[in-house]
């Protein structure tokens, strides 16, 4: 398996899919992900550090980024398809709310 650094991609020349297949690609993932065209993702599966409030983690409590990229994942992810992440339960209550409010936001064309 092929990694690619983002010293790689400081010029995305990535072409989807035939640069992602059995890559690892290290990179900003809201600038990745727009170049992924709409509805042709199966499954995101992510393990972001957010929501934890660990000491020496910085912003970890900040979900900002996360519901930053929600949009960009929904456009992706086919019908049918599965986003599954892994998070502190300490955060679902907010999750749920805000990803809600997001998803209605989106439903509306906003």
């Amino acid at each position: 398996m092929e990694m690619i650094q983002n010293r790689d991609i400081i010029k995305p020349n990535l072409k989807y899919p035939k640069d992602f297949i059995n890559k690892i690609i290290c990179g900003d993932c809201l600038d990745l992900i727009k170049l992924i065209p709409n509805n042709s993702i199966n499954a995101i599966i992510t393990d972001p550090p957010y929501g934890l409030n660990k000491n020496g983690i910085r912003n970890d409590a900040d979900l900002s980024l996360f519901y930053n990229i929600m949009p960009e994942c929904d456009r992706v992810l086919k019908n049918n398809s599965f986003f599954i992440t892994f998070f502190s339960t300490k955060f679902l209550p907010q999750l749920f709310k805000n990803i809600a409010k997001l998803l209605l936001k989106e439903s509306k064309g906003h």
